[in-house]
């Protein structure tokens, strides 16, 4: 856990690289074993949403 005051240290592109295929694994998952309910619906679009995010941080990693 993060104290106050104490900077997060950023994530190698390896690091990222990782955690983006975690997730996209975690989608597909979800996607294939969830019921459809609202509530489900809601958290995969969620965790698309941090997808997003994080494919967005590995684009600035190249540039």
């Amino acid at each position: 856990m993060e104290k106050a005051g104490e900077k997060i240290m950023p994530m190698t592109k390896r690091e990222l690289e990782q955690k983006i295929g975690d997730l996209e694994a975690k989608i597909v998952h979800a996607m294939n074993t969830w019921d459809e309910t609202v509530e489900a619906d809601s958290r995969i679009e969620d965790m698309a949403c941090e997808l997003s995010t994080l494919e967005n941080q590995l684009e600035k990693w190249d540039e």
